[in-house]
């Protein structure tokens, strides 16, 4: 079984900033300017742009 992490972000740049900085993440993949897949922990993190 495996696992991955949604979260919703308003800012995407400084939420994919914020994880490397504080966990040590790295971004993996870029889906344009909505989503970055995060990785570097046991299961992958997409940070996904929530819609005003």
């Amino acid at each position: 079984m495996s696992f991955l992490v949604n979260l919703d972000v308003d800012d995407l740049d400084k939420a994919a900033s914020f994880y490397a900085s504080a966990f040590g993440l790295n971004v993996g993949r870029r889906f344009g300017a909505f989503g970055a897949e995060m990785l570097g922990s046991s299961a992958p993190i997409y940070l996904l742009v929530k819609s005003s």
